[in-house]
């Protein structure tokens, strides 16, 4: 099943033309690398199938609710929180469920207790706190509580891949991963 298929893509800054009618598909399970020197528009190509940048010519098809995992270059972090409060406090979606739920638990509606229970049920919720802790320690973090802005920048990257495959990804694309990291967490 194809997760991804480019059709007669071109993308062209000025006179220089990065790609011009490139056609390719990415099929579920399927591991793709894009090899090129500096400057022949990898990251520009990433871009444009994550949506952060449009192409003049051709089409890109994502298979409908794909989950996608996108690693920049240089992800951004917010300097001020911890190792654990980046993570955690990633998903949104997965934090207001749980602060909603604490919410009606200390108001005891339980109306609202059990139609949260079956939905904490359904997106796994239960297990998030310790998924956090796995994916954190598996990349080689013992001490959480450190600043995000005390970090070395392969640190910062390892941090960055926490919350993306926190996401559990369908569809996971790693720009110039192996930046700032050493042979252990390679």
């Amino acid at each position: 099943m194809a997760i991804l298929q480019v059709e007669n893509l071109t993308k062209r800054f000025g006179d220089v033309v990065l790609f011009q009618n490139l056609n390719f598909i990415i099929n579920k399970g399927e591991k793709v690398a894009i090899v090129a020197k500096n400057g022949a528009g990898k990251t520009t190509l990433i871009s444009l199938i994550v949506g952060k940048d449009t192409p003049q010519e051709g089409i890109i098809y994502m298979h409908p609710n794909t989950v996608i995992g996108y690693l920049e270059q240089n992800p951004e972090l917010d300097s001020t929180k911890t190792i654990y409060d980046e993570v955690y406090y990633s998903n949104s979606f997965i934090v207001e469920l749980i602060e909603k739920y604490a919410t009606a638990i200390s108001c005891n509606d339980t109306v609202t207790i059990d139609k949260l229970s079956n939905e904490l049920d359904v997106h796994n919720v239960w297990e998030y706190e310790n998924q956090v802790s796995l994916y954190l320690s598996k990349l080689g973090f013992q001490d959480t509580s450190t600043v995000i802005s005390k970090l070395s920048g392969g640190q910062k990257k390892r941090v960055a891949l926490a919350k993306i495959l926190l996401k559990n990804p369908d569809f996971l694309i790693l720009d110039e991963p192996t930046n700032h990291l050493d042979l252990d967490v390679i």
